[in-house]
């Protein structure tokens, strides 16, 4: 369970810090117009997250499933990890840099910019977390977060 825990606090942290760093960015550059889409880019990630997790659920109970979850999870966590020893630094310039690109467009392509800019960043996140959760909740005899969905 313990597991779990840190697991969901790392990838909730990670999120909060993707939203937090893009909607400062937004109001510092006085492009406060821009900030719910911010804000549903977020909620829709969420949103996906769940229905991944529900839909994983379904199928990491089967021992096969668990195992390949098991190894694209590890692939994950190893190619997470050697990214931000490379990146971590320079991750607020990153996302300033790209919410900057996005929020240029002309009309409404500033908006759907920074809509997909989040969107996929957080679903990322999301994605990291059901696929960590599953064979962390059957490892340790606990429930997973997508086990908890299904029932």
């Amino acid at each position: 369970m313990l597991q779990m825990l840190v697991v969901t606090l790392r990838e909730g942290i990670e999120a909060f810090l993707i939203v937090a760093i893009a909607i400062a960015y937004l109001r510092k550059t006085g492009r406060d117009g821009l900030v719910p889409a911010a804000w549903w880019g977020t909620g829709i990630a969420v949103t996906l997250s769940v229905v991944l997790g529900v839909f994983l659920a379904e199928f990491a109970v089967l021992p096969i499933w668990e195992a390949v979850l098991a190894a694209v999870a590890a692939v994950l966590v190893i190619s997470m990890v050697v990214y931000m020893l490379k990146h971590a630094k320079k991750m607020r310039g990153e996302i300033g840099g790209r919410i900057e690109t996005a929020s240029r467009s002309p009309g409404t392509g500033a908006w759907v910019g920074v809509f997909l800019l989040v969107l996929l960043m957080i679903t990322r996140e999301g994605m990291g977390l059901q696929g960590l959760s599953p064979g962390a909740g059957l490892a340790t005899g606990i429930a997973s977060t997508s086990g908890f969905f299904s029932r």
